[in-house]
Order: structure tokens, then sequence, then C-alpha cells
């Protein structure tokens, strides 16, 4: 049996970048200027080095362009799927809203306030409605801010508040809420 002789791996060319290859180029272009007109063999070996570096700039473009392509068509395809998603979140949400207002109105209906079920139950709230100033020179200086430019300032919360707390509010009023649903 014969002993296996290892063979050293070809030496793989360094990847250049495009800078590089420029740089490289340039070097070469200053190097040829200086050799004497008489050694035409370093003119030819120098000027087939610039032709190999001018096809590697070249395939490199080509390879740099070919790789920006790919990622201009994953963006055109990212901007279509963040599209058809949005769409999708939007008809979720409207078959959602349906679906409770289906809920809504079956336990309007049947004067129910909260449905228990096996692992979930539904209780039927009503928001604290918008507040509505009818007439803002109404509203009790109580309820109100002035500022040093002479601009008065409601205080709604403290206005909603009141309501809330059955006093009367000249010039305000409280509005109903709508109702949702609270799941847990």
């Amino acid at each position: 049996m014969s002993a296996a002789v290892a063979m050293p791996a070809p030496a793989e060319a360094p990847r250049l970048t495009l800078l590089q290859i420029d740089e490289e180029i340039s070097c070469l272009l200053d190097s040829i200027e200086c050799i004497p007109e008489d050694e035409l063999g370093a003119i030819a070996e120098a000027t087939e080095e610039l032709q190999h570096l001018v096809a590697l700039k070249l395939r490199k473009l080509d390879a740099i362009a070919h790789v920006r392509a790919s990622f201009s068509f994953r963006i055109d395809l990212a901007t279509a799927e963040i599209k058809r998603l949005q769409a999708f979140k939007a008809y979720c949400e409207r078959q959602m809203e349906r679906l409770d207002g289906s809920v809504i109105h079956a336990m309007q209906v049947t004067g129910q306030k909260k449905i228990v079920g096996d692992t979930n139950k539904v209780t039927l709230q009503t928001a604290v409605g918008k507040l509505d100033i009818v007439d803002a020179d109404l509203i009790p200086a109580e309820y109100t801010t002035t500022t040093t430019v002479v601009e008065t300032t409601t205080n709604t919360a403290e206005i909603k508040k009141a309501l809330k707390a059955g006093e009367d509010v000249p010039g305000a009023r409280l509005l109903d809420g709508k109702e949702y649903l609270k799941w847990s």
C-alpha cells in the first residue's frame, strides 16, 4: 500500500473590494509609466495585468449590481407583503368589531349585562360619555382656569367628575357613552 501524499491546497486569490481594485489599477498605471520603453516584456506583462484588473472591476461591478437588484426585489416584495398584512389586519379589526357589535346587540335585546362561558366571560359596560360643552360662558369659575393671557380654559376632568357625581354644571352635559365589551 502506498502512502498518500498530501497536496497543498491551491492558493485562493484574495477577494478585492471595488475600491481595492481601483487602487491596484491606479498603482499599475503609475508603474507602467515608469517602465522603460525598451522593456517590452515588462510592458506587455503590466498591460495584461491591467486588462485583468479592468475585467475584474467590471465583474465586481456586475456582481454588486446583481446583489443590489436582489435587495431591491426583496424590498418590493416586503412592501407588497406589508400592504397585504395591513389589509388583513384592517379586515380582522372590522370582523372583530362586527362580532362585538352582534354580541352587544344580543346582550342589549336580552337585557344581559354579563355572560359567563366555560373559559371566558364577557361583561357589557358603558364607557364614560364624551363631555359636550354647550356654552363655555355658562361654566362656573370653579371649573375653569384663567391664564395671564386672559384665556379661559375649561377643566373638563372636573366637570365630568361633577356631572358623574350627579351635580348640575350649567353649560355642560354628559352624553351617553358608547357601550363596549370587556373580555377576560
